[in-house]
């Protein structure tokens, strides 16, 4: 379901593009995405949209860097893996302050 959200989001913005191509994903980057979507939504604090927004916006910037490098029309729609970025592990905060640790 969030992959569906992030497909929406992406053809929502490249309607506003004024372009009559659309953006796809490779096989490969469909299942990266779905991949990193599954361990988002296991984290702590993990906010839907708000992920989903800041992916695809992430996405669609880190194409924009590569078209220069497309030689055919079908590399220029087509999101690949170098295209998504690796989401890094945050690292536990330190908590300054008394915890209630219980179990």
């Amino acid at each position: 379901q969030l992959y569906e959200m992030l497909l929406n989001r992406i053809e929502r913005m490249n309607k506003d593009s004024e372009s009559k191509f659309k953006l796809h994903f490779s096989d490969e980057a469909t299942e990266l995405v779905k991949k990193l979507i599954e361990e988002a939504i296991n984290e702590k604090n993990f906010g839907n949209a708000r992920y989903i927004n800041n992916l695809a916006d992430t996405i669609l910037r880190e194409k924009a860097n590569t078209i220069a490098n497309c030689k055919t029309k079908e590399e220029l729609l087509t999101i690949y893996p170098e295209n998504i970025p690796v989401v890094q592990k945050k690292h536990k905060t330190k908590v300054i302050g008394f915890m209630n640790d219980q179990k």
